[in-house]
């Protein structure tokens, strides 16, 4: 396993067990007699981009296993979509690339895209994680993001993304239509 990997699995993991915590914290109050709440659980992608060693950006994307069974189900080229299959993750990867773009803007012009790498996906649990990679053309500043992960489901979606740079964590939302927004530095 790579530097990189490692260092997304434990940037995963650690999202994982804020996850459980929030997740117990929620059960507890449920079991002390607080109303139940509405059994529903809304599509949310997860997007984590951090700086490298290398200087290029790592991109992790995490998907409920359901939420990328929704979305493959809309492709007529798989007629029974498991997730756990390599075309299914390699299908979901190329869907997370098209569907989450980073931008730079030069001079308050709209953004201009940048090329992202497919590294990999893999299922653990009840997630789909997809990891992209990109290189900056120059320092990370007036970076753009637009994500609609998800947004063909339909009805409520969020996508969050983080931006982790220096020990700071940058976070935007998306829902609704999609449209770029400024990461601020």
């Amino acid at each position: 396993m790579t530097a990189k990997k490692r260092a997304y699995r434990l940037n995963l993991q650690m999202i994982s067990r804020f996850l459980l915590v929030a997740t117990l914290s929620a059960l507890v109050g449920l079991l002390a007699g607080a109303p139940p709440a509405v059994a529903h659980r809304l599509p949310v992608a997860l997007t984590t981009i951090e700086v490298l060693d290398d200087g290029r950006l790592g991109i992790t994307h995490r998907l409920h296993a359901h939420d990328a069974i929704s979305v493959l189900s809309g492709n007529p080229d798989l007629v029974q979509p498991e997730i756990g299959s390599v075309r299914s993750q390699a299908k979901i990867a190329v869907y997370a690339r098209n569907h989450f773009l980073l931008g730079l803007s030069k001079s308050g012009k709209d953004p201009v895209a940048i090329e992202t790498e497919i590294v990999g996906a893999e299922l653990q649990g009840d997630y789909l994680y997809v990891y992209q990679e990109t290189r900056l053309p120059r320092p990370l500043r007036d970076l753009y993001i637009r994500s609609d992960l998800l947004r063909e489901i339909g009805g409520d979606w969020l996508s969050h993304v983080n931006l982790e740079t220096n020990g700071k964590i940058r976070t935007v939302t998306f829902s609704g239509k999609p449209r770029w927004k400024k990461i601020d530095q």
